[in-house]
């Protein structure tokens, strides 16, 4: 063994705070005899070991074995440096200085140790709804600064008891260093208070009283890790009707929240993917498709559609609401929705919650950690593998690695489904999910989303890239900016170059994508568009769509029957055949106001859009005549077309295509068939 003295310094970047990363560094050179030290600061971890070579060099290869479960290390740097003869090694305080990155993991889904200990009637934490260690709890959305230790969260709040400051402070214990550690001694409290905010009961006589309210068929707001949910019992019919009409939401399918795998596997179909997705830390709601079952009431959760959103307890508190062993009530499944008006954003305030929601909820479960950063639930639905459809708790903060190397930019976004993004070096930083701007509430979120991320990532960009509609709030937000460099980019292209981009895609490409509306170079809504892209400064819209009237625009959106109407009414050269009329006795409530806007062009812009065809095709099937949530008539058309799929049979229509500066597919054909 060699007796040569050497010090190494390690530096790592990525996500490697929060989760015990610096007790296994010290467990890990104590293990060595090594001395030095260990911390968190703006570049990540930082550590210096000193020791005899060999060791130091075992040190470091088995560091890199025990990393926690949860670290994603992105960068590392090691160097010899001086000797400096030290004789222990030490955890230091972590430095808040120079450029920070958010480096710390999502929120974590409850461990299987503190499920254990919380089930264990000879624990101190027996039914502690906020127990957590360094493998799991509260991260991103408890954050107001990094590095991430206990003063920059709002557990600063919380002063360990006794006990709770030993496991913290010993190398051999779980809770090493655990910053959200806490206890029903010292740590956040629960309770349950009704809509006027009038106390029911506290700790765990709160939960047990939230479950008896359940069963009743009372519905509950319930104050969860990034934010507030709206939580009822999901095989009563009548209450989940009722939620629809307070909550302004007819048709669109909730999520709902299932005790284990085995439910899950009762109500909907599974692959091995998916099981192991919804049991790690991410825990998300995965899109499944359903059984067949003569269960009514998942009908009346998901009305005709073949999927359903399903998730399983991911933290304390959920666990209990199934699994409470003082409680013989035992839920198939509880709604677990966001907690919030349409078009706003989840609710994280209590004092808040109870005004927005007093008229949907009976009830409020409610806890006294704060929400600093608003988070929704994940969404994942398997497309071949499995994809991201919101990306949201247990996803952010961590960063999409691309092939890029320039300035710093913010990409704002557009109106539906927003989300803003920080792109630093060759890291993408995703906000979480934002949703639609549309009312002043979400504007808001949207503002201080930025703001969040501007302050954790210490960055000013002098570069923001928006989209190109004049109307949307996220371009009237940079078209107030000064100082600043602005790109507008066609939100079509923005589609194909974010896939170029997270997919490392190498050029030239025909980039196609199909979308609702997206303001197009010449003012008309573009969304069904062909891009030949050779390079970052050479694009040309190569094909579309070919443009039909939008009687009403966002009306006709709303009401297909318009869209129909137009597309008709073009095929047909401008006479709807008397057949045609009969099947759709409607036409005749609008047909002279939108033959009046059509003639005239009066709000009536020109849209090729492929999302607006499906809306046509689904009334064409009577599928849909009233859309009340986005792509609600398309989600119908692809629900009812997969019933005659078939693996063995390709089934194509006809188009005609007219030559041009670019190839526009004519649907007049395809309509005659």
């Amino acid at each position: 063994m060699s007796n040569k003295l050497v010090r190494k310094k390690i530096t790592l970047f990525g996500t490697t705070q929060g989760m015990g990363f610096r007790p296994t560094v010290y467990n890990l050179a104590k293990k060595y005899k090594l001395a030095g030290w260990v911390i968190n600061d703006s570049k990540g971890v930082q550590i210096e070991v000193e020791g005899r070579e060999e060791l130091v060099n075992k040190f470091i290869e088995n560091l890199f074995i025990s990393i926690p479960v949860h670290a994603k290390i992105l960068k590392k740097t090691i160097k010899d440096i001086e000797i400096k003869k030290e004789k222990e090694f030490r955890i230091k305080q972590s430095k808040k200085e120079g450029n920070l990155k958010p480096t710390i993991p999502p929120d974590l889904a409850i461990c299987p140790k503190c499920l254990e200990e919380m089930m264990d009637r000879t624990n101190r934490r027996y039914l502690y709804p906020f127990i957590t260690c360094t493998l799991c709890g509260p991260r991103f959305t408890i954050t107001r600064e990094f590095p991430f230790d206990r003063e920059r969260t709002s557990m600063d709040e919380f002063q360990m008891c006794e006990l709770c400051l030993k496991e913290y402070k010993d190398p051999s214990d779980r809770r090493f260093h655990s910053q959200t550690n806490s206890c029903w001694e010292c740590g956040p409290q629960i309770y349950l208070v009704d809509r006027d905010g009038n106390l029911i009961a506290k700790k765990d006589s709160a939960i047990l009283k939230t479950i008896s309210l359940l069963k009743d068929g009372k519905i509950i707001a319930i104050k969860g890790i990034g934010g507030f949910h709206l939580a009822c019992d999901a095989t009563n019919i009548e209450t989940v009707k009722l939620l629809r009409l307070r909550k302004n939401r007819p048709f669109k399918p909730f999520a709902i929240m299932v005790p284990s795998i085995k439910e899950i596997k009762e109500i909907a179909v599974i692959s091995k993917e998916e099981k192991e997705l919804l049991e790690n830390f991410i825990s998300p709601i995965v899109l499944l498709s359903k059984r067949k079952v003569k269960e009514h009431w998942i009908q009346a959760i998901s009305p005709d559609n073949p999927d359903i959103g399903i998730m399983i307890p991911y933290s304390p508190l959920h666990y209990l609401l199934f699994h409470h062993p003082d409680s013989n009530i035992r839920f198939k499944a509880l709604v677990m929705t966001s907690g919030n008006y349409s078009d706003e954003p989840i609710q994280i305030d209590n004092n808040q919650a109870l005004k927005k929601l007093k008229n949907i909820a009976d009830y409020f479960l409610l806890h006294n950690r704060e929400i600093v950063l608003r988070v929704d639930d994940s969404i994942y639905k398997k497309l071949g593998v499995l994809t991201v459809i919101r990306r949201a708790r247990g996803k952010v903060p961590e960063p999409i690695e691309i092939n890029y190397e320039g300035p710093d930019i913010l990409a704002v976004g557009g109106e539906l489904k927003n989300t803003i993004c920080f792109l630093t070096k060759n890291l993408a930083y995703l906000s979480p999910h934002i949703g639609d701007l549309k009312t002043p509430e979400a504007y808001m979120f949207f503002k201080e989303s930025i703001e969040n991320y501007k302050k954790f990532f210490n960055l000013n960009p002098k570069i923001i890239a928006y989209d190109l509609h004049p109307l949307y709030l996220s371009t009237k937000y940079v078209n107030e900016l000064k100082g600043v460099e602005k790109f507008g980019i066609q939100h079509h292209l923005a589609h194909i170059w974010s896939n170029i981009a997270e997919n490392k895609i190498k050029l030239p490409i025909l980039g196609i994508s199909f979308d609702g509306s997206g303001y197009g170079l010449d003012g008309a809504i573009w969304g069904g568009e062909f891009f030949l892209i050779k390079s970052v400064k050479y694009f040309k819209r190569v094909a579309h769509l070919e443009y039909i009237p939008l009687p009403g625009g966002d009306k006709a959106i709303k009401e297909p029957s318009r869209l129909l109407y137009s597309y008709l009414k073009k095929a047909f050269n401008g006479y709807i055949p008397e057949f045609i009329r009969k099947m759709f006795p409607g036409f005749s409530k609008f047909e002279n106001l939108v033959d009046l806007m059509i003639e005239k062009d009066i709000n009536c812009p020109k849209t090729s859009s492929m999302g607006r065809l499906f809306d046509a095709v689904a009334c064409l099937l009577n599928l849909k005549n009233k859309v009340t949530y986005e792509g609600e008539a398309a989600i119908a058309l692809e629900n009812y077309a997969n019933k005659f799929k078939s693996e063995n049979e390709l089934n194509t229509y006809n188009f005609i295509y007219k030559e041009g500066e670019s190839i526009q597919i004519q649907t007049n054909k395809f309509w005659m068939e």
